[in-house]
């Protein structure tokens, strides 16, 4: 199984160009791999689509990284460019990541979903207007 993530740094337009920074381990072995040229223009077209300035990717298969790539500039007007190490704002698309995570620890009977969500992060966590009611994770 193949997981593409995309963190994107901002919204301008962008014109393609080749990229800024390159790892490969693709995994040749892989027949519906695409070499890497024919991959990161599909990237590199997708990224003017959108609109993306940056974009530093990965794909993971069986929990090890086998692609890997960062395109442009993290910082446009400083010309400094994305690395894979690059720092994003992920703004909204954290509450994908933290959905997903505990939806896992529900699968593995970690948690219950009515379970008060203050006992999973160690320290009180109430809405200030309504102090005595409990916030779980179904909520």
């Amino acid at each position: 199984m193949l997981i593409l993530l995309i963190i994107v740094i901002s919204f301008e337009t962008i014109h393609i160009y080749s990229p800024v920074y390159h790892i490969a381990s693709a995994d040749k072995t892989n027949s519906h791999f695409p070499d890497d040229t024919t991959f990161d223009n599909k990237i590199q077209f997708l990224m003017y689509l959108a609109h993306m300035p940056s974009l530093s990717v990965c794909i993971l298969k069986n929990n090890s990284i086998i692609w890997s790539n960062a395109y442009k500039h993290a910082d446009r007007k400083n010309h400094i460019p994305a690395i894979l190490d690059t720092i994003y704002m992920v703004a909204s698309i954290s509450k994908t990541f933290t959905a997903t995570a505990i939806l896992q620890f529900y699968e593995q009977g970690k948690i219950n979903l009515d379970d008060d969500v203050s006992s999973a992060a160690g320290f009180p966590i109430r809405n200030p207007r309504y102090p005595n009611q409990t916030i779980t994770f179904r909520m």
